[in-house]
C-alpha cells in the first residue's frame, strides 16, 4: 500500500466525504501532487450514492439521464459545498486546472489522468485568445491534436452558453470518433461538474446551456439551419478541393455576424492543395489564420518494450517500412513531395508564375507576344462533357529553351472554339496545332479546323483500328502515348528546358499525382492544363537524342531545306513507334527522380521509357 493510501484509508475518506466543508483548497493542492492523490481528490468530492451506485441529487433522488446513471438530466439541483463552488470557478477561469484534475481519458492502462506533452499545453494556449479566430493545427499522427483539440471543446460545452459547435471530417465516421472522444470526456467527470444532458446521440449531444455538439461531412449544406460559433475541422488536407470549396464557401461567411467564433483546422500535410495554401498563408502573416505546428522529434515514439526510441530510430524504421514520401506526408509536415507528384519536389518549389500580359478576346493569357520567325506549338485538350472546359497552350519551341507563350482555359460551345482557334493561330505564327481527338468535340474541332478554316500546319494520326493508312486530324492519346508525353513533359521541366508561366497549370502540378499507378489529379482537382501541356510532346515521343528533336521541330514548319530521307511521316512516328510494353510497376519505377547532366542524356530515356 502507497504512503497516501496509508494516510487516507477508507475511514478518513468516508469522513471527508460525509463532511465536505471541511475539505480545503490546500488539502486538494497536496493530494494532486501524485497521481494517486488525484484519484482520491475525485473520491472525496462525490455526491453522495444510493447503494446501487446512482448519485442522488438535493432531495435525495436519484441522477440519471434517459437511464444512465453516468449522466446528469437537466435541470438537475443538487447540494454543493463552498470547496465544490471553488472548484468549479477555477475550472471555468483556468483550462489548464480543468485538464489537469478533472479530465480522465481512456488509455491502455484504463481510464487515467491523460500526460500532456509540452507542445499540446502549448497549442491548448494558442487556442484560447479570442482573436485567434481562425486556427490552423499542423500535426503528423500520433502527435495528439485530437485530445487537444477534445479537451478544449469538452471546456467550451460545460462553461459556454448558446454556442453551436461542429465537427466535420472526410468522412462521417470520422467525424463522430471525433465526438466520442469529447464525449468520453465528459461522462467520466465528476456529477455536480457536469452540465445537465438534454441530448445525447450518437452524432450530436446538447445540454441544458444550449450549447450543442453536432457532426457532418463537407458540403454546401453542412449544418444546415445552425450558425456555427465553434467549428473543427479533422484531416482537413484529406477533403476533397471542390467539396472544400463548395463547405468554405457556405460555413465561413455564415459565422460574420456572431459576436465571437473560432475555427480549428487540423491535418497532416497532403501535397499542395487548400490545406496548404492556408498554412502557406498563415505562415507568411498575410490570412490573418493562427497556425501552430509539431516537428515529429518532439513527438515521444515507444518500442514494444515500453523505452523511448531515438528520433534516428523512428525515421529509419517508417522510411524503411513505407517510404520517404509516407514519412513526410505522415510525420514531417512537408506538403511538396508528401504525394507523388509528377514533378519533383525541388522543381515544384522553383517554379513561378507571370501575370498575363494581356487576355486576349476574355480567354487567352498571352505571357510572351509572338515573335517574327519564332516557331511555336499549339494544343488542344478538348472538354469531355459539360462540366470539363477547354484547355489551350501555346509554346515557344524556338530552340532548346521551351517558353510557355500563352494559355486559355474555358468553358464553351465546342462549335465555336475553332474559330477562336484559328484566330489565335493566326496570331501565334501559324503554329502547329495538335488537337486531342479522343472525344467526340476534339475529333470535330480537328475536322473543322482542317476542312472548314483549311489549315494546313494541322497534326495528323493515323487509324488505331483496322485501317492503318487513313490518316485523321488530330492526336489520339492511349495509355501508351499518355505515359510517354508526360514523361517527356517531365523531362523537359526538371530538366529547365520548358519554363512554365502560367499560375493555372502551375497549381494543377502540385495536385498531379501517382493514384493508383497512374500519374492523373487528386480527387476533386483538375488535369486539363497539364494534359493540354503534355500534348505538345506528341511530335517528340520516338525521338532518341537531342538533334532528332532539332529535326522534328525544322518538319513542324516543312524547313524548306529539308532532304528527302529528313522529312518525317508524323503519323508513322506516333502509331508504328516501338512503345514500352511494360506493366504499370514498370512504369511507376521508371518515374524516380533523376538528374541529367545534359538534355541529350535526358531525351535518350526516353525510348526506353
Amino acid at each position: 500500500m502507497s504512503e497516501i493510501h496509508e494516510i487516507f484509508d477508507e475511514n478518513v475518506i468516508r469522513q471527508y466525504k460525509e463532511n465536505q466543508h471541511e475539505i480545503t483548497e490546500e488539502l486538494l493542492t497536496t493530494l494532486r501532487e501524485t497521481n494517486e492523490g488525484k484519484h482520491i481528490a475525485l473520491e472525496i468530492l462525490e455526491l453522495p450514492k444510493d447503494e446501487e451506485q446512482y448519485f442522488l441529487d438535493a432531495y435525495g433522488n436519484r441522477i440519471s439521464y434517459m437511464g444512465n446513471r453516468r449522466l446528469k438530466k437537466p435541470y438537475t439541483r443538487i447540494s454543493l459545498s463552498e470547496i465544490h463552488k471553488t472548484e468549479i470557478t477555477k475550472c471555468k477561469n483556468d483550462i489548464h486546472y480543468f485538464k489537469d484534475n478533472y479530465v480522465k481519458i481512456k488509455t491502455p492502462k484504463g481510464i487515467e489522468f491523460p500526460f500532456l506533452r509540452e507542445y499540446q499545453n502549448e497549442f491548448i494556449d494558442s487556442l484560447l485568445p479570442d482573436e485567434h479566430e481562425d486556427n490552423i493545427g499542423l500535426m503528423g499522427r500520433q502527435s495528439g491534436k485530437t485530445i487537444s483539440t477534445s479537451i478544449y471543446a469538452a471546456y467550451k460545452y460545460i462553461f459556454s452558453t448558446d454556442i453551436a459547435i461542429g465537427i466535420v471530417a472526410n468522412k462521417g465516421r470520422m467525424a463522430r470518433e471525433f465526438l466520442s472522444n469529447i464525449k468520453n470526456i465528459l461522462i467520466e467527470l465528476p456529477m455536480w461538474l457536469q452540465p445537465g444532458t438534454t441530448v445525447w446521440n450518437k452524432g450530436s449531444i446538447e445540454n441544458e446551456s444550449k450549447m450543442i455538439i453536432m457532426t457532418d461531412v463537407p458540403s454546401s449544406d453542412a449544418f444546415r439551419g445552425f450558425t456555427i460559433g465553434l467549428l473543427i475541422v479533422d484531416e482537413c488536407a484529406f477533403i476533397r478541393p471542390s467539396v472544400w470549396g463548395e463547405f468554405s464557401d457556405s460555413i465561413f461567411p455564415s459565422q460574420s455576424g456572431l459576436a465571437w467564433k473560432k475555427n480549428i483546422i487540423l491535418s497532416t500535410a497532403k501535397g499542395m492543395n487548400h490545406f496548404y495554401d492556408m498554412v502557406d498563408g498563415a505562415r507568411k502573416k498575410t490570412n490573418g489564420m493562427n497556425i501552430y505546428e509539431v516537428d515529429w522529434r518532439d513527438v515521444p515514439r515507444y518500442k514494444p518494450d515500453g523505452t523511448v526510441m531515438s528520433n534516428e530510430e523512428f525515421y529509419n524504421k517508417i522510411v524503411n517500412k513505407y517510404g520517404i514520401i509516407y514519412f513526410n506526408q505522415n510525420y514531417a509536415n512537408e506538403f511538396v513531395g508528401s504525394s507523388h507528384t509528377l514533378i519533383s519536389a525541388e522543381r515544384l518549389k522553383e517554379m513561378r508564375s507571370m501575370i498575363p500580359e494581356e487576355i486576349r478576346d476574355g480567354k487567352l493569357k498571352i505571357y510572351h507576344y509572338p515573335i517574327k520567325d519564332h516557331r511555336y506549338i499549339m494544343s488542344v485538350d478538348a472538354a469531355k462533357d459539360g462540366e470539363d472546359y477547354f484547355a489551350v497552350q501555346v509554346i515557344d519551341i524556338t530552340d532548346f529553351d521551351f517558353k510557355q507563350a500563352a494559355t486559355a482555359r474555358m468553358k464553351i460551345d465546342y462549335l465555336k472554339m475553332p474559330e477562336f482557334l484559328n484566330e489565335w493561330c493566326e496570331f501565334y505564327n501559324k503554329p502547329y496545332l495538335i488537337i486531342e481527338n479522343n472525344e467526340g468535340a476534339g475529333q470535330s474541332i480537328a475536322d473543322q479546323m482542317y476542312n472548314d478554316y483549311e489549315y494546313e500546319n494541322l497534326h495528323f494520326d493515323k487509324d488505331v483500328g483496322r485501317n492503318k493508312k487513313k490518316k485523321f486530324p488530330g492526336f489520339r492519346t492511349t495509355s501508351k502515348s499518355r505515359r510517354q508525353i508526360l514523361q517527356t513533359l517531365k523531362l523537359f521541366i526538371e530538366n529547365g528546358k520548358l519554363t512554365v508561366n502560367d499560375k493555372s497549370t502551375i497549381n494543377e502540378f502540385f495536385q498531379f499525382i501517382m493514384i493508383k499507378k497512374k500519374f492523373q489529379a487528386e480527387d476533386g482537382a483538375h488535369d486539363d492544363m497539364i494534359m493540354s501541356l503534355a500534348l505538345i510532346f506528341a511530335p517528340f515521343t520516338n525521338t532518341k537524342n537531342f538533334e532528332d528533336m532539332k529535326l522534328v521541330i525544322k518538319n513542324l514548319y516543312e524547313d524548306e531545306d529539308l532532304t528527302e530521307e529528313e522529312k518525317i511521316d508524323f503519323g508513322d512516328m506516333l502509331t508504328m513507334c516501338e512503345f514500352n510494353d511494360g506493366t504499370d510497376e514498370e512504369y511507376l519505377a521508371s518515374t524516380e527522380q533523376k538528374e541529367y547532366l545534359t538534355m541529350e542524356e535526358a531525351m535518350m530515356d526516353i525510348e526506353g521509357f
